[in-house]
């Protein structure tokens, strides 16, 4: 009530100073006469009416909200006044705003005087227009907390329980999913607000069920590639405990540790295949690497198994250093793997040769040998896990071109295979 009482007099106050500063403009007898006439033309109309410009701007009685104005001499005399005003006495009324008698009846008077012409102005307003007023809007307000407002909670309440039910039956029916069933939670009916997270938990089951499918491919390979292995270190071991001749027991010890070192090549093999896939490298793990100064690292590792072999093996690179934006791990073992697959395969006095170079569209690295090579059929096969090629002489697990075409996806990058121009044997070639 009271906020509304304070708008009405910020109102009236208004009204008085618009009053003053129209009248003060166009203060002269043609005017005020001019005035008079527009207000008793009004008057006939029953209208109320207050100047803004050189027109009146006129008031609807039927509105309720009433302003009655008077304009005076410094004598006292009335000089304008709206209808029936100039039978109200507000001579006594004090300047500013206040609250006035008269007729018996209460008013709210705002009073403004002008020393320099000698004019005073009153706007004055009915307390029982702003108690009809006050009684409006109480009344509305009655209306809006008996209907509007219990209407509007039984609305959102409809709409809520809607979602929270569908809600409702997604949580239960996540929470008594058995431990291996991960299949997306069904969007249908579902509310659009709650949607991105029952996409993001959608996410989160596509992501653990590729990682369980991981872990079980892990197990099963490791079954697969071991189980041989550890039956013929057994046999090795127990015909090792039964032979007596030391040169035999010798042959058989150096046996069982080829062995060993071949299960440890599994197994090493079989770990990196589980850790590099895009899902368990994280972004932060991207960095920098200078493939002009870890490719003749990783070569120089492998020089040993070259010189057995009397390969010989070359880097071939620009005097520019080369960086590519990558895993650095995932980097050296497609380098190493790429670079050991050549030398195994490989002939004595055969060559490998290593090649880095930058292009308009891509940073290239090849490797090319002097081996057997591939035949074009089975080129896309040779990618696949534990695949080795029928009669190929060379030890191996058959992951390590599985685990470089694993690297190469995780980088974006393309690989393919070639016969060199040259001369016989294998061109890898990885494009970053």
């Amino acid at each position: 009530e009271k906020l509304v009482r304070k708008h009405m007099d910020a109102m009236l106050t208004q009204m008085g100073y618009s009053f003053a500063a129209l009248i003060s403009h166009n203060l002269n007898k043609d005017n005020l006469a001019l005035m008079e006439t527009d207000l008793s033309l009004i008057q006939q109309q029953k209208h109320y009416f207050y100047y803004l410009s050189d027109n009146p701007i006129r008031i609807d009685t039927e509105k309720k909200r009433l302003y009655y104005f008077q304009l005076s001499d410094k004598n006292n005399h009335l000089l304008l006044h709206s209808r029936g005003a100039d039978q109200l006495d507000f001579k006594q009324a004090k300047p500013g705003l206040e609250n006035f008698h008269t007729f018996d009846q209460k008013w709210r008077v705002f009073k403004l005087t002008d020393q320099q012409n000698g004019l005073t102005f009153i706007v004055a307003e009915p307390y029982n227009v702003r108690d009809q007023l006050l009684k409006d809007i109480a009344l509305n307000n009655l209306y809006l907390m008996l209907f509007v407002i219990p209407l509007a909670t039984l609305f959102i309440w409809l709409i809520l329980g809607r979602g929270f039910s569908r809600l409702a039956e997604i949580t239960n029916e996540v929470s008594n999913r058995a431990p291996s069933y991960l299949e997306p939670v069904d969007l249908e009916g579902v509310p659009q607000e709650i949607t991105p997270l029952i996409n993001a938990i959608n996410k989160l089951f596509i992501r653990l069920h590729e990682a369980f499918q991981r872990e079980k491919r892990f197990t099963a390979d490791a079954a697969h590639e071991l189980r041989t292995p550890l039956a013929a270190l057994k046999t090795q071991a127990q015909v090792a405990l039964k032979t007596q001749n030391a040169e035999e027991r010798q042959l058989v010890l150096e046996n069982l540790v080829h062995s060993v070192d071949r299960m440890v090549h599994v197994v090493q093999q079989l770990l990196t295949l589980s850790r590099l896939v895009p899902e368990a490298v994280s972004i932060y793990e991207m960095v920098k690497v200078n493939l002009s100064k870890l490719a003749p690292e990783i070569i120089a590792q492998l020089v040993p198994m070259a010189i057995d072999k009397n390969i010989e093996i070359g880097l071939e690179a620009p005097e520019e250093a080369i960086y590519i934006q990558g895993n650095l791990t995932g980097i050296s073992i497609l380098i190493r793997n790429l670079v050991d697959n050549a030398l195994r395969y490989t002939p004595p006095n055969g060559q490998v040769t290593v090649e880095l170079k930058q292009t308009e569209n891509a940073i290239v690295l090849t490797v090319t040998d002097t081996g057997p090579g591939i035949a074009e059929e089975l080129r896309a096969r040779v990618f696949e896990r534990f695949f080795r090629i029928i009669g190929a002489t060379a030890s191996g697990s058959g992951l390590g071109l599985a685990i470089v075409k694993q690297i190469a996806d995780l980088h974006q990058a393309k690989i393919s295979l070639h016969t060199p121009e040259t001369h016989n044997g294998l061109k890898i070639v990885v494009s970053f």
